[in-house]
């Protein structure tokens, strides 16, 4: 994935350098919006006293707000064609709740299931992404495609722990929208979005280490000014 995100960080630069002059559409602003619930995806744990392998079931995660500032471009001479830079906020919580842990097989002992509760576990998200922009413009509202990369930066408080695990974490994402101009110099956008990534938390003290697939889908709206 890291490959994939130089590659496209590459064709974007390319696309600013030989497009970008004076007269292209800029905007900034910011925006808020919902990140639905959902389920880690092939969760996985790891530790010292945990044999390699072992998982536990997939685990809900809350839905939650977040707030952020987006910024784009459109090139004046491919007013078709553009550019964007979000950057997000959001706190994601694991509650409390049942899920079966399977151990995997180590040595000559075999693995086995067992039920556990899992503690609640509190996922701070930092989500900065860099995208390409297609439109189609019309009078009325412009409907867009955006396919782009980015890195989170996340955050993991489990209850009753006082050490804190975090991760930098390489992600994919797609979204679809709608903007419209109100005049000149505002824009208004309501956007769906969805991410692809995977998050590792290595084991760190007394914590062990969880990994899971993390696929987050949101509903923003965002008000920004038309340079």
């Amino acid at each position: 994935m890291k490959y994939v995100i130089r590659r496209f960080n590459f064709i974007v630069l390319f696309a600013l350098y030989g497009f970008v002059n004076v007269h292209a559409e800029t905007y900034l602003g910011a925006q808020g919006g919902v990140v639905f619930h959902g389920k880690t995806i092939k969760t996985q744990l790891a530790g010292m006293s945990i044999p390699p392998g072992s998982s536990v079931t997939n685990l809900n995660i809350d839905s939650s707000f977040l707030y952020g500032i987006v910024f784009g471009h459109y090139f004046n001479s491919h007013p078709w064609l553009g550019v964007g830079i979000d950057l997000n906020i959001t706190n994601r919580h694991i509650p409390s709740q049942d899920a079966t842990i399977n151990l995997a097989s180590f040595g000559p002992i075999a693995g086995t299931s067992m039920p556990m509760e899992i503690s609640s576990i509190k996922l701070f998200f930092i989500d900065s992404d860099i995208y390409l922009l297609f439109r189609y413009q019309n009078r009325f509202i412009d409907p867009y495609l955006g396919l782009g990369v980015g890195y989170f930066y996340v955050r993991e408080k489990v209850e009753g722990f006082s050490t804190k695990n975090h991760a930098f974490i390489p992600s994919l994402n797609g979204r679809v929208g709608l903007r419209r101009l109100l005049g000149q110099h505002v824009a208004i956008a309501a956007e769906y979005k969805i991410i692809y990534s995977k998050v590792s938390l290595f084991p760190r003290e007394e914590l062990s280490g969880l990994s899971f697939n993390y696929y987050p889908q949101s509903l923003t709206f965002s008000t920004s000014y038309v340079f």
